[in-house]
C-alpha cells in the first residue's frame, strides 16, 4: 500500500515536473511561428524521388498555413528544404534543432528545391500567440 502510493506521488511529481517545463519551452509569445506541417525526408528517400542537392536530412513541406510566414515567402507543398539560414541540413544538423534557436520577429533563409529548381526564400518569422490571435491556421506543427 505505501509502495503504491509512493509510486502516485513520484509520478504525480514527474506530470507537474514535465507540465511546467513544456509551458516554460512553448511560451506563445517567445516560441516562433513559420506555418508548416512537414515531414523529414531521408536521403535514401530525396535520391528515390530525384531531389537535386539531396542530402541526409531535408525536409518535405506538406502544407502551409494561408497567410502564415510561410506563404508570403512563397514555400509551397511538397517543396524540399535542404538548407535553413545558411545551414545545411544532415544527419549531424537538423532542422527542429534550427528552428528551436529562432524568435519572432526574426529573418530567416531557406534553400528549397521546388519540381528540380533550386530557390531562396526569405521568411519573417512570428510569435505563436500572434498565429493564435491572428488569421493563421493553429493546426501548423512549426
Amino acid at each position: 500500500m505505501k509502495a503504491n502510493f509512493l509510486l502516485k506521488s513520484a509520478m504525480s511529481l514527474l506530470l507537474a515536473f514535465l507540465c511546467a517545463h513544456s509551458l516554460h519551452a512553448h511560451n506563445d509569445s517567445t516560441t516562433a511561428y513559420l506555418g508548416v506541417w512537414y515531414q523529414h525526408v531521408s536521403k535514401k528517400k530525396a535520391k528515390f524521388m530525384e531531389v537535386p542537392n539531396a542530402n541526409d536530412n531535408g525536409v518535405l513541406i506538406e502544407g502551409i498555413a494561408p497567410g502564415s510566414p510561410a506563404d508570403l515567402a512563397g514555400l509551397e507543398f511538397m517543396d524540399y528544404m535542404y538548407e535553413f539560414n545558411g545551414v545545411t541540413l544532415s544527419e549531424d544538423v537538423d532542422w527542429d534543432d534550427l528552428f528551436d534557436e529562432m524568435s519572432p520577429g526574426e529573418s530567416v533563409t531557406m534553400k528549397v528545391v521546388r519540381q528540380k529548381e533550386t530557390l531562396n526564400l526569405r521568411a519573417n518569422l512570428v510569435s505563436r500567440l500572434e498565429r493564435q490571435n491572428g488569421h493563421y491556421n493553429t493546426n501548423a506543427f512549426l
